[in-house]
């Protein structure tokens, strides 16, 4: 049975209004993550790749974290200096 307007209507708002809540939820493990390895935010998707991605060159890396090499790198950099 197809939906009629008005309920299609509210079907949509509801999975939007769900998209937004899972959206926070989402932002607030990953304020927890950075707050406990006591790192900034920011740094979160290289150490994602980091730990997930396998060997890898700073080229491909920065790629998949779609950062700019430099800007990878600089991370790395302040990543490694953290925890010597």
């Amino acid at each position: 049975m197809k939906p009629s307007g008005q309920s299609r209507a509210r079907l949509i708002e509801g999975i939007g209004a769900g998209i937004v809540r899972f959206q926070d939820a989402t932002n607030s493990v990953d304020d927890a993550a950075a707050a406990i390895l006591a790192v900034d935010r920011a740094d979160l998707p290289c150490m994602r790749m980091l730990l997930l991605g396998g060997p890898a060159s700073a080229e491909q890396l920065a790629a998949a974290a779609g950062m700019a090499r430099k800007t990878f790198l600089t991370t790395l950099e302040r990543l490694e200096l953290r925890y010597r």
